[in-house]
């Protein structure tokens, strides 16, 4: 929907619901939308504007913090948005008061989005999506840890989806941090993840269902030692999603797991390689820790469809995999069964 006919729709829809933008809606347009007493959702991809139009069209999307029913909000900045500031810290509080779904795509980190958090008012914020300048910028452990000591003031957070910043050092999170609620977690992580970390992740979000940590198809991204799966057994007890990619050579090397979690999970390992002299090793290695584990490198139902010899042999060998862990959990269910 353009801007000049917002206002008509407005006024002629006083019942509105949703609605979707492709530009900015204007002052005029904001200061009717806020008085819209059902409006739930409100979408605005300003990709068209000139970065000179940039600054006025979201002070005015700020104003619809005053929207009370407001539950829904994307915010999807141009592709040459460059370093013009979006939002600033001399800027009063927003208190969206129904907000439970925040999304904001193509933003610079420092002088937006952190600016942003720190005077967003949402007690019922579930879910947020974080999508930094479209070209992958490189941060550093420091940046995203206070970004996620923002996030501690959102109670009812449960869903973490942060893109764009790569991260390309170890990890290490603040001990003080609380993410009690959050289920569900998804950042790009450039450098490899240790155990270490995970055990610190299960500290800070021991409610954790489903991590996905992106490491590629970035040439300096660096895959997971398989161990980690051990650490995430141990730890994470509701995990049951994992998604990220392994490093499966030097099998021998890895230590016997002695921790093992019979919780259903899927394991997707994107692009993980894995050797014809290796598979063997490796669903034997998953199967100790996760005997109820579903190992998928895409998550296409086609593959379930396909014969062997229709797949690549990267692909094939992880099916092998999936299904010697099938036929390991089998086994302990019967016997599980039997001692019940």
């Amino acid at each position: 929907m353009s801007q000049g006919i917002l206002p008509f729709f407005i006024r002629s829809c006083p019942r509105l619901e949703v609605v979707i933008l492709n530009d900015s809606p204007g002052r005029e347009a904001v200061d009717m939308l806020w008085s819209l007493n059902a409006l739930e959702r409100v979408e605005c991809t300003l990709h068209g504007m000139e970065t000179s139009e940039f600054w006025d069209a979201n002070c005015d999307l700020i104003n619809l913090a005053r929207a009370p029913a407001l539950s829904y909000l994307s915010v999807s900045a141009p592709w040459d948005y460059g370093e013009a500031a979006w939002y600033q810290s001399d800027y009063e509080p927003m208190p969206f008061a129904s907000l439970k779904t925040l999304k904001l795509f193509h933003f610079p980190y420092e002088d937006t989005l952190v600016a942003l958090l720190e005077k967003l008012d949402a007690p019922l914020l579930q879910t947020l999506e974080i999508g930094a300048l479209h070209e992958l910028e490189r941060y550093d452990e420091d940046h995203f840890a206070s970004l996620l000591g923002l996030l501690e003031k959102f109670p009812q957070l449960r869903a973490l989806n942060i893109s764009g910043l790569g991260i390309d050092e170890p990890l290490t999170l603040q001990p003080s941090l609380k993410l009690w609620g959050l289920e569900e977690l998804e950042i790009d992580i450039l450098d490899a993840v240790d155990e270490s970390f995970v055990s610190q992740l299960a500290r800070a979000c021991p409610q954790l269902r489903r991590f996905v940590g992106y490491t590629g198809p970035h040439e300096y991204a660096s895959p997971w030692d398989l161990n980690v799966l051990e650490e995430c057994a141990a730890s994470m007890p509701r995990l049951e999603y994992l998604h990220t990619e392994f490093y499966t050579e030097y099998m021998d090397e890895l230590k016997e797991p002695t921790a093992r979690s019979l919780v259903p999970i899927t394991i997707m390992v994107g692009n993980s390689r894995l050797a014809e002299e290796d598979w063997g090793q490796v669903a034997a290695y998953i199967a100790k820790i996760y005997p109820n584990a579903i190992c998928r490198q895409w998550p296409s139902l086609e593959w379930d469809d396909m014969a062997d010899d229709e797949l690549v042999s990267n692909t094939r060998r992880w099916r092998w995999v999936s299904r010697a862990v099938a036929e390991v959990g089998s086994r302990l269910n019967l016997i599980h069964d039997e001692d019940t």
